[in-house]
C-alpha cells in the first residue's frame, strides 16, 4: 500500500515539474543567453523543491513522530523512534523528488534559447 501510495505521489511531482518547465521555458532561454549552464538552472529548480519538500518535511516529521509514539504506548514492549531515522526518511524523500524531477529539469536546461524564443 505504501508502495502504491509513493508511486501516485511521484506521478504527481512529475506533472507538477513538467508544468513548471514548460511555464518558465522562457525564463531559462533568458538564463541562458545571459551565459547561465546546464548546471545553474538545474541548481536553480532543485533548490525551489528541496525547500518545498523540507517545508512539507517540517509540518509532517512531528506530526508523524507523535502519532507513531502514542500508536506505540498500546504496546507493552515498544521501542523509541531515533531521530536518524526521520532524518533519513526526508533524506530518501528528497533523493527521489530531485530523481523524478531531474529529466524534465535537464531537458529544460539542455533546451536551445533560441528556439525557445522564437516558438513563443
Amino acid at each position: 500500500m505504501a508502495t502504491v501510495c509513493l508511486l501516485i505521489s511521484l506521478f504527481g511531482i512529475y506533472a507538477v515539474a513538467s508544468a513548471a518547465t514548460k511555464r518558465r521555458r522562457k525564463e531559462v532561454a533568458i538564463h541562458k543567453v545571459m551565459g547561465a549552464d546546464s548546471h545553474d538552472i538545474i541548481r536553480m529548480f532543485f533548490k525551489e523543491y528541496i525547500i518545498q519538500v523540507l517545508i512539507a518535511g517540517a509540518f509532517a516529521l512531528p506530526l508523524a513522530y507523535l502519532a507513531m509514539n502514542k500508536w506505540l504506548q498500546g504496546y507493552a514492549y515498544r521501542i523509541s523512534i531515533p531521530l536518524w531515522l526521520l532524518a533519513g526518511a526526508i533524506t530518501g524523500v528528497i533523493t527521489l523528488v530531485l530523481l523524478t524531477v531531474l529529466g524534465q529539469v535537464l531537458k529544460a536546461a539542455n533546451s536551445n534559447p533560441a528556439e525557445v524564443v522564437k516558438s513563443e
